[in-house]
């Protein structure tokens, strides 16, 4: 068996980050993850990858310009598969990506089946090693009602990968999920007061991904609807719905911490 695959995952959100590591580490890739593009550079600049994630929309340089520079600066030699992963994905999206010299582009929360199957494609594409599960088939998901709050469905997914990994992945994304939530609560706050649209979008972008790996499905949709309205500078429905974030996020924030009260 080839070795596993070195992954280099650059997203600025902690449970983006974890979940994609823990996803990663359950298909027997060598993960790690970096918050900005100056970390991946110096990483790359160090160390030898075989596929860099990307988020699309990362604080300073973004995911297609750091693609770009990535690019620039390995003109000879093997070169590593580089994907973009954006949580608000469209062709717009993927025509910058695939311009800026990206092998693929995902839309973010991505199923395990689904990542296993696209880093298969990947490494068939360029990398030489194989993509394999290190701890078996995973176990199947707990039953769950379907009036629960959170989703179900995504806290069924975070367990699957708890009994892969032998580590409480529920308990641990949704804390680090809860603790960047009341950062961004009170930086929400300050932006509406100040009717500030593009603090706005920037601080409701990472929510969205980051709220429906963790079930939060309400939440990544006021997040959505919020960019989408910010970056239009439509600004009374953008501080309408921010208002309304606010307000169910602090709701959303109890029921989460339910759902790792008995964890």
């Amino acid at each position: 068996m080839s070795a596993a695959l070195k992954v280099l995952v650059v997203d600025d959100d902690a449970a983006n980050q974890m979940l994609t590591c823990k996803q990663l580490s359950v298909l027997g890739c060598a993960a790690e993850a970096v918050g900005d593009a100056a970390r991946a550079l110096d990483a790359i600049a160090r160390r030898k990858f075989d596929i860099l994630l990307l988020d699309c929309q990362l604080p300073g340089m973004s995911g297609p310009e750091l693609a770009a520079e990535v690019r620039r600066r390995q003109l000879s030699g093997a070169r590593p598969l580089v994907v973009g992963i954006c949580g608000s994905p469209g062709e717009e999206h993927r025509a910058r990506c695939l311009r800026a010299g990206m092998d693929d582009y995902w839309s973010k929360p991505m199923s395990i089946a689904a990542m296993e199957e696209r880093l298969a494609a990947l490494a068939g594409r360029g990398a030489q090693h194989a993509v394999s599960r290190g701890g078996g088939h995973l176990a199947a998901a707990p039953s769950a009602s379907e009036n629960e709050r959170p989703d179900a469905v995504a806290l069924a997914a975070l367990d699957r990968l708890s009994a892969a990994t032998g580590e409480n992945v529920r308990r641990g994304m949704i804390e680090a999920y809860l603790d960047d939530l009341a950062a961004r609560r009170n930086a929400i706050a300050r932006a509406l007061d100040a009717a500030d649209l593009r603090a706005l979008a920037d601080l409701a972008h990472p929510l969205i991904s980051a709220s429906a790996i963790v079930g939060a499905a309400e939440i990544s949709a006021l997040c959505a609807r919020v960019e989408e309205h910010a970056r239009a500078s439509e600004k009374r429905p953008a501080l309408e719905i921010a208002r309304q974030l606010l307000e169910r996020s602090r709701l959303a924030a109890i029921a989460l911490r339910d759902a790792i009260g008995d964890r």
